[in-house]
Formats: C-alpha cells, structure tokens, sequence
C-alpha cells in the first residue's frame, strides 16, 4: 500500500508544480542579439553596433549595412550582459519617438521576434541605463583595441 501512496503523492506534486515551471519558462525572454546606435539628421549617418550571443561587437554606419567587427567580449562580460538585459523589464518598454536626432535599442530573441525602442529624449531610467552600459561596453572594446594596435 505504502508504493502507491507515495505514487499518487508524486503525481499531485507535479501536477501542482507543472503550471509553475510553464509559466516561468513563458516569462523569460532569450535574447541572442541587441542592436543599438544613434541618427544624427545633422550628418544623415547612423552609427549602428551589434553585439550578439557569439561574444562578436559590431559596427556599421553604411546604408548597406555591412558589418565590421570591432571586437569581442569576454565569456563572462558576455554572460552579463545577455543576463541583465534578460532579467530587465525592457522588452515592456513600448516607445517609438524618433526626432530629427534619435537613439535606438533593438532586442532579438531566439525565435528572430525583435523588440524595438526608439526615443529622441527621455526614454525613461531604465532604458537610458541600459543604452550607456552598451556604449560603455563599445567604449572599452575600442579602447582597449586602440591601445592593442598602439603597442604592436
């Protein structure tokens, strides 16, 4: 008697804790690739930069949008990254108001689905955070490739 006891214990537990996991695996976003940059109407140029899952930092301010690497991540700056953009509320954010100069965050997932914000001013704390630890980032990889090429 006691095995089947047990049994149907183990049956209600996971049909009781089924639901949870569901809905906490639906709530987590999984995003591969983040997009971001600025347009300046003064010069007509966009300055564009990539940084995806691969650890790859890129650039382009063509109209053709060709793509020059500028450098790479390391795995754990590349965990962080990916970690605090996943577990931020950005992907809620709805804000599309582009200006004659306007800045830009574009969030792609694992299933190619894309989450764009657009803002000329004030997009608001968190976005305003999340956008100058991405410059901060291509800031540091220039930086430190500039000082690679220096001493070479």
């Amino acid at each position: 008697m006691k095995p089947s006891i047990n049994l149907l214990i183990t049956v209600v537990l996971i049909l009781l804790l089924l639901p949870a996991t569901v809905q906490s695996q639906n709530n987590e976003s999984n995003i591969k690739k983040v997009v971001f940059g600025s347009y300046s109407f003064k010069s007509s140029k966009t300055k564009e930069y990539t940084i995806n899952s691969h650890r790859e930092v890129l650039y382009t301010d063509r109209l053709d949008k060709k793509l020059s690497l500028i450098g790479e991540l390391s795995k754990s700056d590349t965990k962080k990254l990916f970690r605090t953009l996943n577990e931020s509320s950005i992907l809620s954010v709805n804000l599309n108001k582009p200006g004659r100069d306007y800045y830009f965050i574009e969030l792609i997932n694992e299933d190619n689905s894309k989450h764009r914000i657009v803002w000329e001013s004030n997009p608001g704390k968190e976005v305003e955070d999340i956008y100058n630890y991405l410059e901060d980032i291509v800031t540091s990889i220039s930086s430190s490739n500039e000082t690679q090429a220096i001493s070479k």
